[in-house]
């Protein structure tokens, strides 16, 4: 099976627990959901769309990702890849928790969660799976909101110029230059052109996709313009093309004018094939684009350059925030609350309607920022006069009690989410022990293997001390009776010159003595003979026997029966450090078990204590409307005394999880 690569940081996914399809990566430490890895191809096209993707080619990957939809249905993170695709997402480093956190390259005005591959892949995903999912999807879907929030604000564009600003090695390109040549012709003829070089840089800082959005929203006209294949084909210029053919799909009025130079027609992208390109080589190119372009926009007459009008007044601004709320165009209302902040900050009004335009006159919770809400409330109390006063905080407590309800009814998800991960730290856990315990169960059986091989060693050694000994003892008894045997010859011999040496007057009584000497000698040398003939052939009879013990004299007998000793000793040592490991690894009171003992029970126990309040939703939504009166300085309403504990208890335990 081929190696499972994070789709977030491209990092190795240890996945051989194959009990879940949820795993965080130990090197971004983020976690994420990843396809049943049930076929090598499946594995390996994942592994193909993964990397284009996180090189921002969604195009290229959203096509792989279509073909494992197509092979294999039933797989959710294909449909949740298209998904990615789709909106761009890239994952980048969040400096504040060191976790990937996603950017959007590819807004658009229809939400995620209305996506259909994004519904397919809830259907054909497991309760854990879905609550990861949902949870990404609500991250993508708040950076889609911001996103059009700032491109709500931006001023229509008439032409789009799509080209590659810098080459491999960060120079200048002649598509750059070329561009703005056309973006100069252009302005000159009243056209509001966006061109990234001049348009974004006082954007410095920023992120530029809601900039580019609204320009490739708005543009009726796109001039892509290219000198090489590669650079039509570049990551971005092609991520700018391709969503604006995308958009042209929609709106007929679009239109895509290719600007190439230096390369053949046909060696521009397949997908301009339909698309009258512009030779920008030709003689008065230039005229012919600028007269074309006129066409295009209408009947030659480019869009008049116009100037802000003066701010309505304060009167005429809460007049038509009125009217545009009767009619439930709160985004009007919105735009109109805007401005009055900005011309009429000291009026209370303006910052209220924020919160009630953003509500939905305070009837849904507001997708604006918790902290920014209580900024504008607090701005409005401010400003007010004690009946005003007394009317925002008792319009706001009804908004809180809607919020609140909403929390509740919303709450299913994060308590479910709370619950998947506890399980999953659980199962970690578990995975924790059963290592630990195969680690001390290994251990266990080399101690005693290493004890056996000492004992081993120990039996050895003294069976050869035993043979050594046995050696030593019989090459000594061979060599005294050598020595004995010796010593009987020489007796003979000097026997012998004192019997021929002595005078005959003297003969007889010495012979007779020396006869008797002579005769023990002989007696005495005849059996030392025999008797080293005997100790000789045991000593060679046991060196062969034994031919591994090889000493030639009791001296060499005795030190190796010393070194033999001395082995001894040390098996014992060794034996006594094996029976200390064993001793400590058969200690029932193991940390790392009882560690994640510990982690179990407190885990099961906050388990227990979300449980105990996830269904509950009247009291959830009562004991958050009191702490938001409590925050906002609304009167609160009465609690539940009982279930105060219960609910301090399950935000002890999500922390604990969380």
């Amino acid at each position: 099976m081929a190696v499972f690569r994070c789709k977030m940081c491209g990092g190795d996914l240890d996945v051989t627990d194959t009990s879940t399809n949820i795993f965080t990566c130990k090197y971004c430490n983020t976690q994420q959901t990843i396809p049943t890895l049930d076929s090598e191809k499946k594995v390996n096209l994942f592994s193909r769309a993964n990397r284009l993707r996180m090189n921002n080619e969604f195009d290229k990957a959203a096509g792989i990702y279509e073909t494992i939809a197509s092979e294999f249905i039933e797989e959710a993170e294909a449909y949740w890849g298209l998904c990615l695709c789709k909106y761009g997402i890239e994952y980048v480093d969040d400096p504040a928790t060191a976790k990937k956190i996603p950017t959007c390259h590819r807004t658009s005005y229809q939400s995620i969660f209305e996506d259909e591959n994004f519904t397919t892949a809830l259907q054909y995903s497991d309760a854990e799976a879905t609550s990861v999912y949902r949870r990404e999807a609500k991250e993508i879907d708040r950076l889609q909101k911001e996103i059009l929030s700032v491109a709500a604000n931006e001023e229509p564009f008439d032409i789009f110029i799509c080209y590659k600003e810098t080459d491999e090695e960060g120079e200048r390109t002649k598509d750059s230059v070329l561009a703005q040549e056309i973006y100069d012709a252009l302005t000159e003829k009243g056209y509001k052109v966006f061109f990234s070089r001049i348009t974004l840089e006082d954007k410095l800082g920023k992120a530029y996709e809601p900039y580019i959005f609204a320009a490739l929203s708005s543009a009726k006209i796109m001039l892509a313009v290219g000198t090489k294949y590669e650079y039509f084909n570049a990551v971005w210029v092609k991520n700018e093309w391709g969503r604006f053919l995308e958009m042209m799909k929609e709106d007929k009025s679009k239109t895509l004018i290719p600007c190439y130079a230096d390369i053949d027609a046909y060696d521009m992208p397949a997908e301009f094939k339909n698309f009258q390109g512009q030779d920008m080589t030709k003689i008065g190119f230039k005229q012919d684009l600028v007269r074309g372009i006129a066409k295009l926009m209408g009947g030659g007459t480019p869009a008049p350059v116009t100037y802000a009008a003066a701010a309505p007044t304060l009167d005429k601004c809460i007049e038509n925030a009125e009217v545009y709320m009767n009619l439930k165009n709160y985004p009007a209302a919105y735009e109109t609350y805007q401005t009055m902040t900005r011309e009429y900050p000291g009026h209370y009004l303006g910052w209220w309607g924020l919160i009630i335009a953003s509500s939905r006159n305070l009837t849904a919770v507001s997708d604006e920022d918790e902290n920014k809400i209580k900024e504008w409330y607090g701005y409005a109390l401010s400003l007010a006069d004690d009946g005003q006063k007394a009317e925002i905080k008792s319009e706001m407590k009804e908004y809180l009690r809607i919020k609140s309800s909403a929390y509740a009814e919303g709450s299913r998800d994060m308590y479910s989410e709370m619950l998947a991960r506890a399980n999953g730290m659980i199962k970690a856990s578990e995975s924790a022990i059963q290592k630990e315990e195969r680690r001390v169960a290994d251990a266990i059986k080399s101690c005693n293997h290493n004890i056996e091989r000492q004992k081993d060693d120990i039996k050895e050694c003294r069976s050869l001390i035993k043979k050594y000994g046995t050696l030593k003892n019989r090459i000594t008894r061979a060599k005294v009776t050598k020595f004995f045997f010796t010593l009987g010859i020489i007796t003979l011999i000097v026997c012998f010159f004192i019997a021929i040496s002595t005078p005959k007057s003297e003969s007889q009584e010495i012979n007779d003595i020396v006869s008797v000497v002579a005769s023990i000698a002989l007696i005495g040398t005849l059996v030392m003979a025999l008797v080293h003939a005997i100790s000789s052939s045991l000593v060679n009879s046991f060196r062969r026997k034994n031919p591994g013990v090889s000493a030639y004299s009791p001296s060499v007998c005795k030190a190796n029966m010393r070194d033999l000793g001395s082995q001894i000793n040390k098996n014992n040592a060794a034996i006594e450090v094996y029976q200390g490991q064993l001793a400590e690894l058969s200690n029932p009171e193991n940390r790392i078990i009882e560690e994640n003992k510990r982690r179990i029970e407190l885990t099961r126990n906050a388990i227990a204590d979300i449980e105990a309040i996830k269904d509950d939703r009247e009291n959830i939504a009562l004991y958050d409307f009191y702490l938001s009166c409590k925050d906002y300085g609304c009167e609160t309403p009465t609690l539940n005394e009982a279930f105060v504990p219960v609910w301090d208890k399950a935000m002890a335990a999500m922390k604990f999880i969380g």
